[in-house]
């Protein structure tokens, strides 16, 4: 069982999970729902969800992408735009009521290489350090899998995000569904 001193336990995998700070450890519990990976950030419990394409999970994580990224641009996803998802990596950051909050995927270009695409905070989470919160929940994640190296398209209005998470722009600005965009990439210390 769990012992709750100024940790917070969670629960996943069959296992309970406590942190505080970076240190985590675990006991076996013979049930719970499975889900790949799950960190909790100590100053606002949340969880760092690894989703399989097509679950449950991943049919969420479409469906704030589309109201934050799609919708507003009068676009939807097809068939074909989600099916070349299948190989890729898939997060959610959600509350501790499971409330989902923000996504991201990440795209193997290979070698040590990775794309981070479809980055969505729920509208109203956002100017609250959520973002932030999942890039670098994100960032961990790829660190501990073998990955050191991050590009991304960002929108022009979101570059100023970006940078303060120490991405650096490259090349020149472009458009892509209409929207001003710039490459920008991070090398994972």
């Amino acid at each position: 069982t769990c012992q709750q001193k100024k940790l917070l336990s969670i629960f996943f995998q069959g296992r309970c999970y406590q942190e505080s700070g970076l240190r985590l450890s675990s006991a076996p519990l013979p049930f719970l729902p499975k889900f790949s990976t799950i960190t909790i950030e100590s100053f606002q419990p949340m969880w760092f969800i690894q989703h399989d394409f097509m679950s449950p999970g991943y049919d969420e994580l479409v469906s704030l992408r589309t109201a934050e990224l799609r919708i507003p641009l009068g676009l939807e996803f097809t068939a074909d735009q989600l099916e070349a998802e299948s190989d890729q990596f898939h997060f959610g950051l959600h509350l501790l009521d499971w409330q989902l909050i923000g996504c991201l995927s990440f795209r193997h270009l290979g070698g040590q290489k990775l794309a981070m695409r479809q980055v969505a905070i729920s509208r109203q989470f956002q100017g609250r350090g959520m973002g932030r919160v999942l890039v670098e929940r994100a960032e961990n994640w790829a660190k501990k899998h073998g990955f050191f190296h991050v590009e991304l398209h960002a929108r022009q209005s979101a570059r100023p995000f970006y940078t303060k998470l120490d991405y650096r722009a490259s090349g020149d600005e472009y458009v892509e569904l209409g929207i001003a965009h710039i490459n920008m990439f991070k090398e994972l210390l």
